[in-house]
């Protein structure tokens, strides 16, 4: 035998080796089985009395219009609605047991609106109104000026989850989740538009617990007042570090169960019911977001949605881009 290979048997044939060399081993697998333990990722808010976060929220919006039976066309025409909206998010209240209340602001409205060659712009910190305007463009700029200003209260639970919102009349749907979520701001608007900002995400993030494991997916349902239909939300943690989550979103709209063709027929035949009663014919909504895991608020979201609503007389499209960013 070699020199090398007779030291190497003498080494296991002393006891005290051997007993070390299965510990050493029995170590190893433990720690391979804690290793292979999913760790929970903490998206709950973490919130205290009186502080406040501050957002930037840019969306932009053109829509595609017309109205009127073949031969006898009432209007046809076009708009782009470039808006930026500075947010503040103030901590009334919080409790770990309870939960917590905020007020979301609107501090600062900037807006351009265009319309079939003419153009309004709008800025609440020093607002004016444009000379010659006509009632359209008069009844925007009364639009943009009272969403300056505007507020509204939300009950968070310490999951995250959001209980409810208190909203004033001069935001649309007022006191309903999903007119924050979905609506939006844009339904102020005097032309069609105004699906996709998301005023919820700033908050929540809709999962149960708030404890979320690595690649796992989850759902929300909201109504979409003005539409009678509901909006389904699918969130899926795509990854994270050990400061920061990244999380993708998708949505689609169905109608009501109760409109349904009941729990008995096939999902094909509810569908195809859908589609010839619906007048919704496309409808996207996606995107992803970033949570800061320390501090337990968003970094950013960025939002795209496309829309076609066909309902003779009224036909029209319209694509929506939302972009949000923590400014601090």
């Amino acid at each position: 035998m070699m020199p090398t290979l007779m030291k190497f048997s003498s080494l296991f044939s002393q006891p005290r080796l051997i007993a070390a060399a299965f510990l050493v081993s029995g170590t190893a697998s433990i720690a391979l089985a804690q290793n292979t333990t999913e760790r929970l990722i903490d998206l709950r808010p973490k919130l205290e009395k009186g502080q406040e976060i501050r957002y930037e929220m840019r969306t932009e919006t053109t829509t595609s219009y017309k109205a009127g039976d073949a031969g006898t066309l009432v209007f046809d025409g076009s708009s782009k609605i470039q808006q930026q909206l500075d947010l503040k998010l103030k901590v009334i209240e919080s409790d770990t047991e309870k939960g917590s209340t905020v007020e979301l602001l609107v501090e600062r409205v900037v807006a351009r609106l265009e319309t079939d060659g003419t153009a309004i712009n709008f800025d609440s910190a020093k607002p004016q109104s444009p000379r010659n305007a006509d009632q359209n463009d008069t009844r925007a700029l009364e639009a943009f000026a009272k969403m300056a200003g505007s507020s509204v209260l939300i009950q968070i639970e310490p999951s995250g989850r959001i209980a409810s919102i208190s909203a004033p009349s001069t935001l649309p749907g007022a006191g309903s989740h999903s007119a924050l979520t979905n609506a939006g701001l844009g339904g102020l608007m005097s032309v069609p538009g105004g699906i996709g900002i998301p005023f919820g995400e700033l908050l929540s993030m809709g999962h149960p617990t708030g404890l979320v494991k690595p690649r796992e997916t989850w759902t929300n349902t909201d109504t979409l007042g003005g539409l009678g239909m509901n909006m389904i939300t699918t969130h899926r943690l795509k990854s994270s570090t050990s400061t920061t989550a990244k999380v993708s979103i998708s949505g689609k709209i169905e109608p009501p169960a109760s409109q349904g063709q009941g729990a008995g027929s096939s999902a094909k035949a509810r569908s195809k019911a859908s589609e010839q009663s619906e007048p919704i014919k496309a409808f996207t909504y996606e995107g992803e977001y970033d949570w800061d895991t320390q501090r337990g608020q968003l970094n950013k979201l960025d939002v795209r949605t496309e829309f076609k609503y066909d309902n003779p007389p009224l036909v029209y499209e319209t694509r929506m881009t939302s972009a949000v960013r923590r400014v601090r």
